[in-house]
């Protein structure tokens, strides 16, 4: 603004009194550049600069006051040069007050910085007043510095104020944490004696307009400093922009004309003010923004399988004069092959930092993998002076080989980067990486497997191995993704190799019955497994030779060997079984005759007994048969008695009552030796079923003159 006719100018050396640093604060020397026109193009690293918007920030006031607007002429009877109705005074009561740090602005939610809002507190640290009373306007706004409500704004009083120093401190967005910031800071309108300190930690970079381009300001190691005539705020010959990072910092602004005073210790009406301005433009332009991606809100990520994901990319446009705008302005992003966007070009949406949606102002292009956004109108002022973030929505493609990403053991990432180009050059971002992981899901019926996993990693092995419960149960089918696979293949396990995506496998093992079989004393069909519910099996059995089949026993009980005599068969299998054969020796029937040797008389022809053999064998079936016993000279031994046997090994075993058929000149005697049987007088009962049986049968020969001897020729009769 431009500084009223009334203000006292003093013509002393400036270069004396500039080479003096203000009186607090560290010191330290930034770099200084002169710049011509708007030629220099500085790292748009530092093209984040606080910015008042109407309706969005707000400002909060330490120490302050609001006056009307009739208490605002800094001269009684002024027509101009008042403060704006928007200040707001603080009174400066002494020294102390000024280096309380207690008087001063926060200006909130003023921009954004990699992704948090950020306020801006400004507080005056240092400086002196004019402390003599002064005599025309004691109760008014005498000495003070003001401080707007609706820009960042500061004014400090003429031949009131000096040396003043002012703290600044970046504060993520309605909290009290510092946030470290890579800015620029603007300063119009200095003129009219004013100086700009810089020489504190915090401030990197100062440009200033050379004199050979018109240049007005002068400048040493810590300050910028301008001569006495005015200048008004679009005036870039009087502008210095300062760059740096940091959290905080500290500038220095008065004037010679303050310093300069002879009478600072007398009193003085002046109610004048000049004022100091940040602005978020520039004398430099800006490089290319540099892109800042992340995904997922963050550098990397692990996703599952096709789940979608966001690729964001932020970035910072400097706040250029319009002299200054692009030519040019492209975001370009190579999605990798294995990547795509989930809905085409209607999957990138860019949004300034107020929310708005503003996609429309860029053309979206996709082919292929390459994605570039291009700004419509790059002399559209609004888009300038603000922060950006394209979100591009992708996922994984269906079932795609990851192999050239991810080696057998899964590591490995996919990476990605985006890039600006400009007709200043091109900046590429962060590289952001992205890792995928899958679900094999198990299952089983009677019987145990490998547990589901939802961590598979992309390009790996997983052997899936499973047994049925119980030796009861047998594989019956192994069906992977939804399709069976042939069970000999894999009786045990399955392996999914180069995991590319979710798998599912579903294993059946079957409830099976065995027949167990066995047959002592003979063969039997070997036992049986794998028996099918529902299904048929027949047994056959067979006796060793000399034996014969006694017993058939079917689940622990005996069934009628009639029916079964050398088979049995199960029907509609339902449950195991269990057969057994039992095979017995064949029996032998032994029938004794025991006469005496001087009882034979072979002339009247040879010794013969009959005997009749009836009864009922095992399985309950009558038998009748007549065997006989002949003595003949062969068989006298000289011994007192003779035996001879007769042996029958075709009789089913049974039970048999002998009986010896009565002949002329011998009569039965007794039976005697009689095992596995019984006596009944003349008779006796021999049981052959699972042993041998026998008895003896003893004669004596009676009548030795009465009759012949009972020699006959035999016939066999079996029934």
């Amino acid at each position: 603004m431009k500084k009223g006719s009334k203000l006292l100018l003093f013509t002393m050396t400036l270069i004396m009194l500039l080479t003096l640093p203000f009186e607090s604060g560290s010191v330290k020397a930034a770099t200084i550049h002169e710049v011509s026109g708007s030629n220099a193009i500085i790292d748009s690293y530092y093209s984040f600069a606080p910015k008042f918007t109407p309706g969005v920030s707000w400002a909060e006031f330490y120490g302050c006051r609001s006056y009307d607007s009739s208490a605002l002429f800094r001269n009684e009877g002024a027509t101009s040069g008042r403060l704006p109705t928007n200040s707001h005074l603080a009174l400066l009561s002494s020294n102390a007050v000024v280096r309380s740090g207690t008087i001063g602005v926060r200006y909130n939610n003023v921009g954004y910085y990699n992704g948090s809002a950020v306020d801006l507190k400004i507080m005056l640290v240092d400086g002196e007043i004019r402390t003599a009373t002064t005599t025309t306007h004691p109760e008014s706004n005498m000495p003070s510095v003001a401080f707007m409500d609706n820009d960042i704004d500061i004014y400090q009083q003429s031949y009131q104020t000096r040396n003043f120093v002012w703290q600044f401190t970046f504060y993520i967005r309605g909290t009290n944490t510092p946030i470290s910031v890579p800015f620029h800071a603007n300063f119009k309108d200095i003129d009219n004696t004013e100086i700009l300190g810089h020489g504190y930690n915090g401030v990197n970079s100062v440009y200033v307009m050379s004199k050979g381009s018109g240049g007005n300001l002068s400048y040493n190691s810590s300050q910028v400093y301008a001569p006495s005539e005015l200048s008004g705020d679009n005036d870039r010959q009087n502008w210095a922009t300062l760059t740096g990072a940091a959290s905080s910092f500290r500038l220095g602004y008065t004037r010679t004309l303050d310093i300069d005073v002879n009478t600072w210790d007398k009193g003085s009406d002046y109610r004048s003010f000049y004022h100091w301005k940040w602005s978020s433009d520039s004398l430099v332009r800006f490089d290319t923004p540099t892109p800042s991606k992340h995904i997922n809100s963050s550098t990397s990520a692990s996703v599952y399988n096709d789940t979608a994901f966001n690729y964001t990319i932020d970035f910072a446009v400097p706040p250029e004069d319009a002299t200054t705008y692009y030519t040019s302005f492209k975001l370009n992003d190579t999605l990798a092959n294995c990547l795509q966007l989930v809905n085409g070009a209607n999957s990138i949406v860019i949004k300034d930092s107020s929310g708005n949606d503003v996609t429309s102002k860029f053309s979206r292009s996709v082919s292929g993998q390459s994605i570039q956004l291009s700004l419509n109108n790059v002399n559209d002022t609004a888009f300038y002076g603000k922060s950006y973030t394209v979100t591009l929505n992708c996922r994984k493609k269906n079932s795609y080989d990851m192999s050239a990403w991810f080696n057998t053991s899964g590591s490995g990432s996919v990476s990605n980067t985006a890039s600006i180009t400009t007709d200043r050059g091109t900046k590429t971002s962060n590289a952001v990486t992205v890792g995928f992981y899958y679900k094999v899901t198990t299952s089983v019926t009677n019987g145990t497997i490998t547990a589901s996993t939802s961590s598979q990693l992309p390009n790996t092995s997983k052997t899936v191995s499973y047994a049925p419960s119980s030796s009861d149960y047998e594989l019956e089918s192994v069906t992977i993704d939804g399709s069976a696979v042939n069970i000999n293949s894999y009786p045990s396990s399955y392996t999914f190799s180069n995991v590319k995506d979710d798998h599912t496998i579903n294993v059946k093992f079957k409830r099976v019955y065995k027949i167990d079989t066995s047959a002592p004393g003979g063969t039997i069909t070997s036992k049986i497994t794998s028996i099918d519910k529902g299904e048929q099996r027949t047994i056959t059995y067979t006796p060793n030779k000399g034996y014969y089949l006694r017993r058939l026993t079917v689940d622990g009980s005996v069934v009628d060997l009639k029916a079964y005599p050398t088979s049995y068969t199960f029907s509609n299998i339902s449950a195991d079984h269990t057969i057994k054969a039992d095979f017995l020796p064949i029996p032998e029937l032994r029938i004794t005759k025991r006469i005496y040797t001087e009882e034979i008389y072979l002339p009247s022809g040879d010794p013969t007994f009959l005997f009749k053999i009836q009864g009922t064998d095992y399985l309950g079936d009558p038998h009748e048969y007549t065997d006989v016993i002949r003595f003949t000279k062969a068989d006298l031994n000289g011994s007192d008695i003779i035996e001879k046997e007769l042996i029958r090994k075709d009789i089913p075993a049974g039970s048999y009552e002998i009986t010896e058929v009565s002949v002329s000149r011998y009569h039965l005697d007794s039976i005697t030796g009689v095992v596995s049987g019984k006596v009944n007088g003349s008779k006796v009962t021999l049981d052959t079923d699972g042993q041998d049986a026998r008895a003896i049968f003893v004669n004596r020969r009676t009548k030795f003159q009465d009759y012949s001897d009972n020699d006959l020729v035999i016939n066999q009769f079996y029934k």
